[in-house]
Parts: C-alpha cells; structure tokens; sequence
C-alpha cells in the first residue's frame, strides 16, 4: 500500500485566533509500497480524481475544488467552497465512519450532515476546546452555542459531492484514511511560545505531532510526507533528530525550494518533504490546509461574534496584525466590564 500524507497550517502570522496545524492521509492500493522515493514524480491526486476534483475554481464546473485555502474564500461565497471540500472529504473517512453522529454519514444515501464545530473538532483528534475556561469568546452558552454545520453550503450538496468523490475513490482504488487539524489555541500558543521564543519552533511541534502520528500507523508502508515549508528555514535534519531519536535520517535534498529526509528504524521508513507553496504542488497538503482553514474561519466567526454581542458596532476583524491591533484598541473600552486583559487574546509571536 502506498502511503502519501500532507501537512499544512493556517493562522501562522495572526496577532489574534488559533494557531491550527493539520494533516491528510491518502492510500493507494493500486501503487506499489515505495522503495525508492522519486521525489519529483509523486502522486497526483488532482489527475486520479480528476473526474471529481479540480484545483481551481475556475473551470471547476460540478467538481470539489481542492486548493489554495485562501484561494477558496470568495466575498459571494464566503466559506462554501472549503466547507464543501472538507465536509466531502471527512464524511469518507474511516474514523468518521466510527464517530458519525446519527445518521450515520457514511451512508451516501442520506442527505444530513449536521453536526456542530465541537464535534468537528473531536473529529479531528483535538480535546483543548473542552475546557475553554480562559477563553470566553470561544465558549459554548445558551447564547453562544457552538455553530452547525454546514453554515454556507447545503446538506445536499455535501451529499451529492461526497458521492461523486466516493464513487472516483473505488474507482481508483484511493482511500482517504485521515484528516486532522490540532487547534492551538492564544493560552496554549502563548504559553509554549514563552518557552521556545520562536513561532516556527512553536509551529514544528505540531508538524512533528503529524509526523509522529503517520510514523506510528504507517512507518511499515514506507509513506511520503509533503509538509508546506514555513519562513525560510532549509536544514531539517537537527530538529528530525530530536523529535526521532532512534532513526536513522538521511539527507535527500536540501535546496531553495525542498528539504527532504528519510527516516529508517529497522522495518520501517518514511520520506518527509518540506516544500515552498506546497497546496499548489500536492493535494494532501491543499486539503490539510482546508482542514485548517476552515476552522479557523469557523473559530474568528466565534470571536467576532461573542465580542459583537457587547459591543454591536465593532467591526468584525479576521485577526492579522495590523487590523487586529484596531480590534484590540476598538474593543479596549469594554474589556474591563468583561472582565478580560488584552494578554489574554493577544498571541506573543
């Protein structure tokens, strides 16, 4: 079985909001388990499943648009079109076939697909957001309540695009078997940040979670790894060592544009990648990403919102430096009657 995962983040840069970083895992039963790892004719997922996915929206026609993240933000569209490329994906997946809320999704045939933000989030492997204590503006209320899903897209839509998605993944004989996104959230990142003093470090020790994750349940299938490269960093090795002590890592590659490592323990071996403007060259990452992005969209929409609630003209802020110091500076007058510091939604880094 061939084994090709991504790793991607979204909410990197923001002053305010979540840092999330995610994965996606595909398996080819058609593909043999790799040996030699020809980094430049990897799987391509668009041209498998191109019947039912496009990497564009324009030209997209009926297709899921798996892409660019930020791409797949339209002001007509708002969130549709991620929301309709995760919910697609995820309802095929095996551990949501397990956890499903009734009805059971993994039935194409029905049309529902609610379930709420939280339980999205235990879908992908996260508990942080089941004590909220310090982070009011995120905590579910009678007035608050966590978000249905879908918000911009329809439960029929979600049905008729997880079918075709379903039915080109039989065909060629592709499974998706994960989708996560670990949700950091301001308490956490500010806390680890103290420690680390650097955002990529911070980042990297949920990107080495992921990888530790396809090690552990696919080392013996040899997988491939894509993870999207962060600021300019280009020597991988020391920092693979640490967080995999008991391998031995080989350089493959280190240039402008990729860094890539093979990990080898005895049965075992994985091939990691770090490449520049990775949702553009594979589809694993594009659909981490998505996964990410998502819910930090889903995430800022509860922040505006509980904020909103006290003070009605504030304008809703997306959480990037420079319109989310105006937030802050905004929002500063009501602060105190709610009984919150500026530290407490102000990421350090």
């Amino acid at each position: 079985m061939y084994i090709f995962a991504g790793i991607d983040e979204a909410g990197y840069g923001p002053l305010l909001g979540p840092l999330l970083v995610g994965r996606s895992i595909f398996a080819f039963s058609n593909l043999p388990t790799p040996k030699q790892h020809d980094l430049d004719n990897l799987p391509d997922i668009w041209d498998i499943l191109s019947a039912a996915i496009a990497p564009k929206l324009v030209g997209r026609k009926h297709r899921i648009t798996i892409g660019d993240s930020k791409k797949l933000i339209t002001k007509s569209a708002g969130i549709k079109h991620l929301e309709t490329a995760l919910l697609s994906f995820i309802k095929l997946t095996p551990h949501y076939s397990k956890h499903a809320p009734s009805p059971p999704l993994s039935d194409s045939s029905s049309t529902d697909f609610t379930i709420t933000l939280d339980n999205l989030l235990d879908l992908f492997h996260n508990n942080a957001h089941h004590d909220l204590t310090a982070l009011p503006w995120y905590t579910p209320s009678d007035t608050h309540p966590w978000q249905q899903l879908p918000i911009d897209t329809t439960h029929g839509e979600i049905a008729i695009a997880s079918a075709m998605l379903k039915r080109e993944l039989d065909k060629t004989q592709t499974q998706i078997l994960d989708i996560a996104a670990t949700t950091i959230f301001e308490d956490h990142f500010n806390h680890l940040a103290q420690t680390t003093r650097n955002k990529a470090s911070t980042s990297f020790t949920f990107v080495a979670q992921h990888l530790a994750h396809v090690w552990h349940h696919h080392g013996q299938h040899h997988p491939i790894i894509t993870v999207d490269r962060q600021g300019g960093r280009t020597r991988y090795r020391h920092v693979l060592q640490t967080y995999f002590p008991d391998t031995s890592i080989r350089i493959l590659d280190e240039s402008d544009h990729r860094s890539a490592y093979q990990l080898t323990q005895q049965n075992r071996q994985m091939t990691i990648t770090f490449e520049t403007k990775g949702e553009d060259k594979h589809l694993p990452i594009a659909l981490a990403s998505i996964a990410c992005k998502y819910t930090r969209e889903l995430l800022m929409h509860r922040l505006n919102a509980f904020f909103q609630t006290h003070a009605p003209d504030l304008k809703p802020t997306k959480g990037y430096t420079t319109d989310g110091r105006r937030f802050l500076t905004d929002l500063e007058p009501h602060l105190s009657s709610l009984n919150i510091s500026p530290a407490q939604l102000t990421r350090i880094l």
